[in-house]
């Protein structure tokens, strides 16, 4: 059983899926269909493939790294994210998303003169996980 925090980093999500953007609806399955792929696959690739921790209890810190100093909306960047934390669960990092098993900690919003990124910190909750599924 994994016991010890990850740290994933992921490019911003695509325009398309923010909350406030129209989209035609099937261009947006196709975004949120590669936004998932890609959360699941460096979820994944950063886990070493197999032995998933699935845990079932976790916290969850978002810090956005920003190129732009903006008012941002908290709440609408967290919608951004719904295909990435998805991809996150599809990857076994944590057996669900639902209240009972994310508590969110507060979003951090940063700006930088690097790359514009989003990174997820998750750590279980006093320890709890199930045994790794292969």
């Amino acid at each position: 059983m994994r016991t010890e925090a990850i740290t994933i980093s992921m490019p911003l999500p695509p325009p398309e899926l923010h909350p406030n953007r129209p989209v035609h609806p099937l261009a947006k399955a196709r975004h949120t269909r590669a936004a998932r792929d890609r959360a699941f696959y460096l979820a994944t690739a950063m886990l070493g493939g197999r032995g998933k921790p699935y845990w079932t209890k976790v916290q969850i810190q978002i810090r956005w790294y920003f190129t732009v100093h903006r008012r941002r909306d908290e709440k609408n960047l967290d919608g951004w994210l719904k295909a990435y934390v998805d991809g996150l669960v599809d990857a076994g990092i944590m057996i669900d998303d639902n209240p009972d098993v994310v508590t969110w900690a507060p979003t951090e919003i940063h700006i930088t003169k690097g790359t514009a990124a989003v990174l997820f910190i998750i750590k279980p909750i006093n320890g709890q996980a199930t045994q790794d599924h292969q």
